[in-house]
């Protein structure tokens, strides 16, 4: 998956209606490489939004008319080979931004998110106060009162509280980890057992660097934080799914014969293996879900 190729197609696509073409498309976003290509099932692809594949098909067909998706058909291999999908990511770039606030229309059996309320800032109205004075046998325009503080705290786009504001300038927030604060701590040497457990045949991890660690929390945080294109709902909610979902990812390479050395490499690559660092690179993941697709 490429997470730049995802995000290029969320900010600059056209098709953004019917949300189907969308979607199809974001779907192939998260199964391309760096430079657009993806080769998905259509069979995967109607199990993965659960849609018909005639569907699927004519979204591509959409796409491809656009310009945003080229098709390239494999010359060997009869049936039952995936057609390989190239995103154009230059045409994608030559194209404008998608508009602040502008969302996807609702799909029939995904519920739209409700709109989220911002608050962009306090203005406080202080308008005069008119109150009697029997000594001067009328009324006399008292000063608007000094703002008060507001107390109450109130929460930004994503949820977070915030810190009470005074007067009518709000107070300097403290630097925060909100986004990493809320996710459990990465079990390194868990995933690692399981890494072992499942695939005793691969190379060993003896040691745990900090590049080592830092592809281990990349995929706790994928794993928990990334979002299924089926159902919009994180991989994991907790740590003890994350694990499961581990042991089900390496139980899943087991299955590829490149992974397992029982289809030799290209050539040029003799004596290649591959280990936990392979399986971690986003072309190791890719390689496993879709393995998971075309089964």
């Amino acid at each position: 998956m490429s997470f730049k190729v995802t995000s290029l197609v969320w900010d600059r696509s056209a098709n953004r209606a019917p949300a189907l073409h969308m979607l199809v498309l974001l779907l192939l976003a998260d199964r391309a490489d760096d430079a657009g290509f993806a080769y998905p099932s259509i069979e995967g692809m109607a199990q993965e939004l659960e849609v018909g594949q005639t569907s699927i098909r004519r979204a591509l067909h959409a796409l491809i008319a656009s310009g945003e998706v080229r098709i390239d058909t494999p010359s060997a291999g009869g049936r039952g080979r995936s057609n390989v999908y190239r995103i154009d990511i230059a045409l994608l770039r030559s194209q404008s931004p998608r508009r602040a606030g502008q969302t996807l229309p609702p799909l029939a059996g995904i519920r739209a998110p409700k709109p989220s309320r911002e608050r962009q800032g306090y203005e406080q109205q202080t308008l005069p106060l008119v109150a009697q004075n029997p000594a001067a046998g009328g009324a006399e325009t008292l000063p608007p009162a000094a703002p008060q503080p507001i107390n109450e705290p109130i929460k930004n786009r994503s949820g977070h509280r915030l810190p009470p504001m005074t007067g009518t300038r709000a107070t300097k927030r403290a630097p925060t980890t909100a986004g990493k604060a809320c996710l459990p701590e990465c079990p390194c040497k868990d995933l690692v057992a399981l890494y072992h457990e499942h695939l005793p045949e691969l190379p060993r991890v003896m040691t745990i660097g900090p590049e080592r660690k830092k592809k281990l929390h990349q995929l706790w945080r994928w794993m928990l934080t990334e979002r299924k294109l089926s159902d919009l709902q994180p991989r994991a909610a907790n740590a003890e799914e994350a694990l499961a979902y581990a042991g089900a990812f390496f139980a899943q390479a087991r299955r590829d014969d490149f992974i397992m050395g029982r289809r030799p490499p290209g050539k040029g690559h003799e004596g290649w293996r591959a280990d936990l660092d392979y399986l971690l690179s986003e072309k190791g993941i890719s390689r496993v879900l879709e393995k998971a697709d075309d089964d």
